[in-house]
């Protein structure tokens, strides 16, 4: 079986959960794609088990001055270092310094006011973030809270907003809490559940027509047009070459090469919603609007995203090289037309 831990696009959808991406991976985006209010619940519940995870790992350090113990707070917190760039690393840090401080709260929740933003009327993420700890006794008292308000709002039959996990799952969690085993590690299971059923059911349709398509509607209808006019242009002069003596020289059949590579690009950049020049250069086919307001905002293109739409660039290119360059040696090897 595939691990798919180690694939590009859940590598991905990690850095998207937890709001490390840029556009156009974007959580807001990847959200909105998802469709429906019980994907919406996964990554909320998703976002208050990892935001559970954070501040349970800072108060360990801030109550025993130590580090937490192996399996203590939540893998999934952590992404392959291919994906995340010196900048965003540092951001992380900064956010964990000011998720325990208890001096600090105000940048924790400016830190997390977009999911305020994405879950209008959810409570529980929220308040995860007010409390402060310093005591073993308050640590305790925070791990019983936020376990049960999770639980509530997300796990029990009378859920606000119940999550789409098997019953054993749901069942698990609430015998632990029943034996009042409090800490973020109660949640692994149904996370990693959760985990592989966004990228199985959303993440691979967001991944090819969100990630891996740089052009919108007008450049994709352009492509169409380029592959149209190379298709005319090459199999007129082939029949013109073939039919009316200048077949007796190669040499003028090398006038069909570009056209049959508009004729490749154009139908494969058409077909896959995707430009090579645009991805060789890093950039995207957006809407002004939209350019506007990253220029505004100094936003750039998800460096993930980035690398991953270069890689899928030259690909489109060696693969549209290759049936170029066959089809113009079959035009080559072509035999003379004989006349009757």
């Amino acid at each position: 079986m595939q691990d798919i831990n180690a694939s590009v696009e859940f590598q991905l959808m990690l850095r998207i959960l937890n709001g490390i991406s840029k556009p156009p991976a974007t959580k807001e985006s990847f959200i909105d794609f998802c469709e429906n209010q019980s994907d919406a619940a996964l990554v909320e519940f998703f976002d208050a088990v990892m935001l559970y995870s954070a501040r349970y790992e800072a108060f360990l350090k801030q109550v025993y001055n130590k580090e937490p113990v192996d399996g203590s707070v939540m893998p999934h917190a952590v992404f392959g270092a291919k994906w995340v760039s010196e900048e965003e690393t540092k951001n992380q840090d900064l956010l964990a310094k000011s998720q325990s401080s208890g001096d600090n709260l105000e940048a924790c929740k400016k830190a997390f006011q977009q999911l305020k933003e994405c879950y209008p009327g959810g409570t529980t993420i929220q308040a995860l973030l007010l409390e402060s700890c310093s005591t073993e006794k308050d640590l305790d008292r925070f791990c019983a809270k936020a376990s049960h308000q999770i639980a509530t709002h997300f796990i029990i039959s009378s859920a606000q907003n119940p999550v789409n996990i098997t019953y054993k799952l749901k069942e698990g969690i609430i015998q632990k809490l029943g034996e009042k085993q409090y800490s973020p590690t109660i949640f692994s299971d149904a996370v990693d559940f959760i985990l592989r059923k966004l990228y199985s059911e959303r993440m691979i349709k967001f991944y090819s027509k969100v990630v891996l398509s740089n052009i919108g509607e007008g450049e994709i209808h352009m492509r169409w047009i380029i592959f149209l006019t190379g298709t005319t242009v090459f199999w007129t002069m082939l029949v013109i070459l073939w039919t009316v003596g200048l077949h007796q020289s190669s040499f003028y059949r090398f006038f069909t090469y570009p056209f049959i590579y508009w004729m490749f690009a154009g139908y494969i950049q058409y077909n896959n919603r995707f430009c090579v020049t645009h991805a060789s250069f890093g950039t995207r086919n957006m809407s002004p609007d939209l350019s506007r307001a990253l220029k505004e905002f100094h936003v750039t293109t998800d460096t993930c995203v980035m690398m991953i739409t270069k890689d899928y660039g030259e690909a489109l290119y060696r693969r549209c090289l290759v049936f170029t360059i066959t089809t113009f040696l079959i035009v080559l090897a072509l035999p003379p037309y004989h006349y009757s």
